[in-house]
């Protein structure tokens, strides 16, 4: 699996790193090019371009993308000509969603934006009609769910988490309220992980949950929380790849 993490280093600014928890390798990528933006980073994410075979480390600004690339251990910037500014909650750090070999995220306008790395285009799909009117205590996050885009919906005055599932691609009217998870916690939430098998680790107020829709179980987990700080880990790929790095992480030995 590779893995993909930033964290914040005061001396020397953001970082990015990939790890491979299979192989236990990692590699600190290359200071990404400088951009002209006030506000920072955005949205940031990983990607696999399967038609080249290589992994992508994706920060957008508000109408710049940086890529990295794995293969070729380099940064490239691409302009987009409208804004990518996504919802923004608590000065957190968006994470975006690769899924149909492109990009996503949530906008700052409530669409969802789509962003083609291949043909450097940007693509709107809409969410549920019933969204229409969103208030600000409303949270928003995508998610990859059993091969299904889907969204996440909580709200910071209420209990429990709704996920709706796009049942055919881009197609507005496909979106379905599929279930709700149900936890003790309200607040901010985030999508730490979702898998094919139906299965989505949250964070709702710094308590994370793991929940299996297919079961119906709900399982808070001992990890230590993220939120607050700049440093997570997003979509991983099952792979043996190396990172042509060299460097691994040691276990830590129990005396």
């Amino acid at each position: 699996m590779v893995w993909f993490a930033c964290y914040y280093d005061y001396s020397v600014g953001e970082s990015f790193c990939l790890w491979n928890p299979a192989t236990k390798e990692y590699k600190e990528l290359p200071k990404p090019p400088d951009v002209d933006d006030t506000f920072g980073i955005w949205v940031s994410g990983f990607a696999y371009d399967k038609n080249r075979g290589d992994y992508n480390v994706i920060n957008c600004y508000d109408s710049i993308v940086q890529v990295y690339s794995l293969e070729l251990n380099s940064w490239k910037i691409i302009e987009i000509s409208v804004s990518l500014t996504p919802q923004r909650t608590f000065g957190s750090l968006e994470a975006g969603v690769f899924f149909n070999e492109d990009f996503h995220w949530i906008h700052g306008d409530k669409v969802v934006v789509s962003l083609d790395l291949i043909n450097e285009r940007i693509n709107e799909i809409q969410l549920p009609r019933r969204f229409s009117n969103l208030d600000f205590d409303l949270y928003l996050m995508l998610a990859v769910l059993e091969g299904c885009l889907c969204l996440l919906k909580s709200h910071l005055l209420s209990v429990g988490v709704e996920v709706w599932v796009m049942q055919d691609y881009g197609v507005q009217k496909t979106w379905t309220k599929s279930f709700i998870i149900n936890n003790e916690s309200n607040g901010f939430m985030r999508r730490v992980w979702s898998s094919k098998k139906g299965e989505i680790l949250i964070e709702v107020d710094g308590d994370q949950v793991l929940y299996n829709h297919k079961f119906g179980t709900v399982r808070k987990q001992n990890n230590q929380s993220l939120i607050g700080t700049r440093t997570r880990g997003e979509n991983y790929f099952e792979s043996l790849v190396s990172l042509n790095a060299g460097t691994y992480v040691q276990e830590k030995k129990h005396e």
